[in-house]
């Protein structure tokens, strides 16, 4: 499941269901294989009653298409696409927060998957992987809210307190020849504060990886 991906497009339900917890941490890693292969693992955490306010804040503004937090079906829809290896997911309940996190195995990292909104390997709006001719792989992504989402700055004066440091990361593992993130040993790290996000500003990923 594309997490990133994802959450910028349910971002509109989450100002106000922000208001009752700022606690929602997105994370994503990133492993590419010398055989074109790969895995990600990505975990969302959030906290219980943000969740059904997220449902609840959805429902009144009538906002259409699938329940994020509908785990169940978007690990079969992830299961029937003939490009993907094998899933595993786990959910798990820490505190007052639940911890949902896909792990999932890709055999062909250059190969969009059939479904778009799953896709954590390319495809509308995610991350584009392209096998360059020195058998590298490059990785790029360009991720923000929608346009009919963005709050304005007197919106973020307001919002701002609420989203406290949410934030989002994505992490590639290497080995790098060259990336734009900040580097934690072998891997290449950025992080964007959701409220940025939701205001207008764009997570810019661009590395090639030489596994």
């Amino acid at each position: 499941m594309n997490t990133l991906r994802r959450f910028t497009a349910f971002v509109g339900a989450a100002f106000a269901a922000l208001t009752l917890s700022s606690c929602i941490t997105i994370n994503q890693e990133m492993w590419i294989n010398a055989d074109g292969s790969g895995r990600t693992v990505s975990e969302m955490i959030v906290a219980k009653e943000t969740i059904e306010a997220m449902k609840g804040f959805a429902a009144q503004a009538g906002e259409a298409g699938e329940d994020p937090f509908d785990t169940a079906a978007q690990k079969k829809k992830l299961e029937a696409d003939p490009n993907v290896k094998s899933v595993k997911f786990e959910e798990k309940a820490v505190g007052d927060k639940i911890h949902f996190i896909y792990d999932v195995e890709i055999k062909d990292v250059t190969v969009p998957l059939e479904d778009a909104d799953n896709n954590p390997f390319g495809g509308d709006a995610g991350f584009e992987i392209t096998k360059l001719d020195n058998g590298n792989f490059q990785v790029k992504a360009d991720i923000a809210s929608p346009e009919d989402q963005v709050a304005d700055k007197e919106a973020r004066a307001f919002m701002e307190p609420l989203f406290g440091d949410a934030a989002m990361t994505f992490r590639l593992h290497g080995p790098l020849e060259k990336h734009n993130g900040e580097l934690d040993g072998d891997v290449a790290v950025w992080s964007m504060k959701l409220i940025d996000l939701a205001t207008g500003e764009r997570l810019a990923i661009d590395a090639e990886v030489n596994p």
